[in-house]
């Protein structure tokens, strides 16, 4: 931000000055999870995982959020008003973990090098289902690839392909690829493919646009802005509309009859209907499963991950100790259980549950617990009048102590990491009423 609003004062070029503005909007919600990421005192958190804010806010992040805030207050005031513009559709680069794809019938392993998930193998394919792609762009594969390693990218006609001459440790770049005929209503899936004559490692894959760009609401004004990175001219069909650029050129402007494409939200909000259990106790179970979208208790070397939703391992609950757990508080009793899929509890995305019949409790206790730092929610309960009661709800870190006022909790004396080795650090669940 601080480089941005400089290079607006020494060079005059009020693209400079449009960018910081917009930049700044990372903290007001112009993010890939649309959520603030600093909070009502000033103070700025520490990082955005794939699906959650770590709202942990040390001083390097505040004074860094400071900094920022500081210096786009330089900027001309109806510049400035682009950091609180509410994101309709963002043109950026797609990045895909290789370890989270569906390989099939290919020989790819799930392997851990240096700390870095991915895939090994000697060939490695798969499909992901991606939107329509709106401009050209560049793919790459990151990993470690051996001399005449083929790599291809594939949708319809369209294809990409390329292949080394010799070892590589980085970035594999492909050819550009185009943008999908905006006359077909529906695209296909995207096929990635590598293949080797030894066993290679691919970490992530990337897409990269030639044109970078979002539709904006601004009060009452659409805008859109785009900025052409190559040094050739390009072209992006988005919103209904085609954009054409010159080699590097930038362009901001307001947009009317758009006809966005429906982008999937980072968190997914599911509407689900669920029974009760009753209890010995005289008290009703929600049961939870049909919501259920994370495993996070496993067995030694069994695999689980409670606290790594960016990859496909993590650290985890030992079965063996929860299974031990009494599991009753005050007289009431938790209940802990997979679904057909194998999750066993619940990741807060905003999540809809419905009762299948209307009850009047006098209370409502839960158990759960935060991982990478301790976080505050809210539970809206809604009414057969129509009516709605939010209720705060709170849950300290999995690994560490009682902090967030909960009740109580459920302790063990270990956990498993990532490798499925025990490490004695003492998890916790916890229970509110």
């Amino acid at each position: 931000m601080t480089g941005l609003v400089r290079l607006y004062q020494q060079t005059g070029q009020n693209r400079f000055a449009l960018l910081a503005a917009l930049a700044m909007g990372f903290y007001y919600g112009n993010n890939p999870l649309q959520l603030p990421m600093a909070g009502p005192n000033g103070e700025g958190y520490d990082g955005m995982e794939s699906a959650f804010i770590n709202r942990n806010s040390g001083a390097e992040s505040t004074i860094c959020f400071l900094l920022a805030k500081n210096a786009v207050q330089k900027l001309p005031p109806d510049v400035q008003a682009l950091q609180t513009a509410s994101v309709l559709h963002s043109v950026g680069p797609i990045v895909l973990e290789a370890e989270k794809q569906n390989t099939g019938l290919s020989d790819a392993k799930d392997v851990l090098v240096r700390g870095q998930e991915g895939l090994e193998g000697e060939y490695i394919q798969f499909r992901v289902a991606q939107e329509r792609l709106e401009t050209l762009f560049y793919p790459a594969f990151s990993g470690q690839f051996p001399a005449n390693t083929t790599a291809r990218v594939s949708r319809g006609d369209n294809l990409s392909e390329a292949q080394t001459t010799a070892e590589l440790e980085g970035f594999l770049l492909l050819p550009a690829f185009p943008a999908d005929p905006v006359d077909e209503e529906k695209v296909g899936r995207l096929l990635f493919s590598l293949r080797a004559p030894s066993a290679l490692r691919v970490d992530q894959i990337l897409l990269v646009p030639t044109v970078f760009g979002q539709f904006l609401q601004l009060r009452k004004t659409q805008l859109f802005w785009g900025w052409n990175t190559s040094s050739s001219a390009a072209t992006l069909f988005s919103g209904g509309q085609q954009f054409d650029f010159q080699p590097q050129e930038w362009k901001l402007q307001p947009v009317d009859s758009l006809a966005l494409p429906t982008s999937q939200q980072v968190l997914e909000t599911n509407q689900v209907v669920v029974s009760l259990v009753p209890t010995q106790e005289g008290a009703q179970l929600l049961d939870l499963r049909p919501l259920f979208n994370n495993d996070g208790i496993g067995t030694l070397r069994g695999g689980g991950n409670f606290d790594n939703p960016s990859g496909t391992r993590g650290a985890y609950y030992p079965v063996e100790r929860v299974q031990e757990l009494p599991l009753v508080a005050n007289g009431i009793s938790f209940s802990i259980a997979e679904n057909e899929e194998g999750m066993d509890n619940l990741v807060l995305q905003s999540q809809h549950i419905q009762i299948s019949n209307p009850i009047s409790p006098r209370e409502l206790w839960i158990l759960g617990s935060c991982d990478h730092g301790s976080y505050s929610g809210w539970i809206d309960l809604g009414f057969q009048d129509g009516s709605v009661d939010s209720i705060p709800v709170a849950f300290s870190d999995w690994c560490g102590p009682l902090e967030m006022g909960e009740d109580g909790f459920f302790s063990m004396d270990y956990r498993y990491n990532s490798a499925g080795d025990k490490e004695w650090i003492s998890p916790k669940l916890f229970w509110i009423k």
